[in-house]
């Protein structure tokens, strides 16, 4: 339980911290962001969860983490107010890191 109150809150304050330093995705509300990346690290963190007792497999986990991470990200950019995308590449660089964020911290965060 604890390392699942802590992926939450690291992930939220990850995805806070890139969107506000990235220049290519930027979100007018604060309270949309903040909304939005509570919503990301709560669902994300479920996932990692649910991944790890479900397969044991680390490449079946990770192909599990980015299609949760892709379609997490694009339901709260789509569906929330306030979020602007500046193209295409912009959109798949954040995907791209967001993914490999989300992965990195399900290797070294592991519940007991």
């Amino acid at each position: 339980m604890c390392g699942f109150v802590f992926r939450v809150v690291l992930m939220a304050t990850i995805l806070f911290v890139i969107i506000e330093t990235n220049i290519l995705v930027e979100v007018v509300t604060l309270g949309g962001q903040i909304l939005g990346c509570i919503l990301a690290g709560i669902v994300l963190a479920l996932t990692q969860t649910l991944s790890s007792r479900i397969t044991t497999n680390w490449l079946v986990r990770v192909l599990i983490l980015i299609i949760a991470t892709f379609g997490i990200l694009y339901s709260i950019f789509n569906f929330l107010p306030g979020y602007l995308k500046y193209g295409q590449s912009s959109w798949g660089f954040f995907l791209l890191i967001a993914s490999s964020i989300t992965i990195t911290v399900d290797y070294f965060i592991k519940d007991r």
